[in-house]
């Protein structure tokens, strides 16, 4: 099995990071996983600074309002996991949006 580059290798999220529903013992595993995911995706965009750059913001933006449907367990545990995969894309194209700002620096 190849090891992914760094460039692609998926930050380990730290436990003290997760919303209080991911440490519920009867968690949905798909949810839990989407959730993984999403704060993985989180963490590399904030490490890029993508939240305040003016060319990411907006997208950063998107990323969290769909990161809190995520975390709204009044929806159903399908709406969470569509609510998840839409942020965990919007925070990976603000992260990539901000590396290219920092690359053409």
């Amino acid at each position: 099995m190849k090891k992914r580059s760094g460039r692609h290798r998926k930050p380990p999220v730290d436990p003290d990071q997760f919303p209080e529903w991911m440490l519920h013992a009867d968690v949905n595993e798909c949810l839990y996983s989407v959730g993984e995911d999403v704060l993985a995706a989180k963490i590399l965009a904030d490490k890029m600074g993508a939240a305040s750059r003016l060319s990411c913001s907006e997208i950063y933006s998107a990323a969290m309002k769909s990161f809190r449907r995520l975390n709204d367990e009044s929806l159903s545990i399908r709406e969470r996991s569509a609510a998840g995969n839409r942020a965990m894309r919007k925070f990976w194209e603000a992260k990539v949006a901000a590396r290219k700002f920092l690359v053409h620096r």
